[in-house]
């Protein structure tokens, strides 16, 4: 057991005291510059991600409305979007930065998508209502719609805390947007261009809307069964 003296307790709580007074300090100087910088770019180097990461981030956030998960953004580049969010003097945040600067995982998957990360107050607004811990990921479609990707904790669904997790994640909603992109394909004809699609595609479509093809013999009778569906 041990009895600190009269004299080392000064000495310890002072040493503390200076340990959180700099903390503190860090914090508030952190906080006046994502709420007094004006923009929604992170400048080179500010992120915490290494500078061959950082480059393959948007510089221009997407447009959002509304708030996860009835959210959804407007996308220019026609990739699906992952939008990573980050807290400074976070060590999960930092922890996962690390990882994904020393890793492959996510680096070799990062063209794949619109990357948007955003950090402190400036990602608040693309947070679910309850979830206020960092670091978060959420992902949308190409279309801008959300896409359901969850984490590995049940009451954490936006954390991806290793890069693993996130790379799995990656994986996952790249796979999930090619499904929405194929499924929009499905609906996206009119009348008229019914008859020009092979059998292949008209069993496909008419597979998608639920509709036993069975009956149907030749090419003809494919294409009135999906007209009636229309």
């Amino acid at each position: 057991f041990f009895s600190p003296s009269a004299t080392t307790m000064p000495s310890v709580w002072r040493q503390l005291q200076e340990f959180f007074d700099s903390v503190e300090t860090k914090c508030i100087q952190s906080y006046r510059e994502s709420s007094l910088g004006g923009s929604d770019v992170l400048s080179p180097g500010r992120s915490g991600f290494a500078p061959a990461i950082e480059k393959e981030f948007t510089k221009t956030i997407p447009k959002r409305r509304g708030t996860w998960p009835e959210s959804n953004v407007t996308v220019n580049s026609g990739k699906p979007v992952m939008v990573i969010l980050t807290r400074s003097e976070c060590s999960a945040s930092e922890r996962l930065k690390s990882e994904i600067n020393d890793g492959r995982v996510v680096s070799s998957k990062l063209r794949q998508f619109e990357v948007v990360h955003l950090e402190d107050n400036k990602g608040d607004a693309w947070q679910e209502d309850g979830h206020s811990y960092a670091p978060q990921v959420y992902f949308f479609s190409s279309k801008g719609e959300p896409l359901s990707v969850e984490g590995p904790m049940r009451k954490f669904t936006h954390l991806f805390a290793t890069e693993k997790e996130l790379g799995d994640a990656m994986e996952e909603a790249f796979a999930l947007n090619k499904v929405t992109q194929f499924t929009a394909s499905l609906d996206s004809i009119s009348p008229e261009d019914v008859p020009k699609l092979s059998m292949q595609e008209l069993k496909e479509r008419l597979l998608h809307k639920g509709v036993s093809y069975k009956s149907a013999v030749e090419k003809k009778d494919l294409v009135e069964l999906l007209l009636e569906t229309m």
